[in-house]
Formats: structure tokens, C-alpha cells, sequence
């Protein structure tokens, strides 16, 4: 499994395995590190597949040559906009 990304967190998750998992994903301040379900999940697949990460630039301005992070941003940004669209909405007494 090849996971392309422009987040160094992402990128730097599979170098800190062992840290993150004998810390029991806490950071020093002893929080939880970022989206501690999804890292545990990443490593726990990592066990049973090879996982190879690349870094790409991130957010990268409009110009002759493709950039596909700023097409997978759009696309992404317009999955979830759809997505809260559809949510039934609540109404909450303050």
C-alpha cells in the first residue's frame, strides 16, 4: 500500500511506532496524540500490509504543471460539504 501525503504527522507516524505505542499514544503533556483511533488503526494495519509513505508539497499556488494535492483538496472539500449537506439537522436549546 503506497499513501501519497503532504502531512509530516502522516508521514512520520510509521519512525514513531514504537514510541506512540509504549507511550500509549499520549504526547508529554500526557493528551492524546491526533486522531488517536486512525493512528492506531494505521499501525495496526501497517502489521499486516507494507505501507510505503511518499511526502509531496502541500497546497502548492495554480500553474502549468498538475498538481494533484490541490485536485484531491478540491474533491475532498466538495465530498464533505455534500456529505454535512444530508446530516439531519438539530435543534439545541441553550
Amino acid at each position: 500500500v503506497k499513501i501519497i501525503s503532504d502531512s509530516q504527522y502522516v508521514i512520520g507516524l510509521m519512525r514513531r511506532k514504537e514510541k506512540l505505542t509504549a507511550t500509549d499514544f499520549k504526547t508529554k503533556a500526557q493528551n492524546e496524540v491526533r486522531n488517536t483511533d486512525l493512528v492506531k488503526e494505521l499501525l495496526r494495519l501497517s502489521d499486516i500490509f507494507t505501507i510505503e509513505f511518499e511526502k509531496i508539497k502541500a497546497h502548492q499556488k495554480s500553474g502549468a504543471e498538475i498538481n494533484y494535492n490541490r485536485e484531491v483538496d478540491i474533491l475532498c472539500r466538495n465530498k464533505v460539504r455534500e456529505a454535512v449537506k444530508v446530516l439531519p439537522h438539530r435543534n439545541i436549546d441553550i
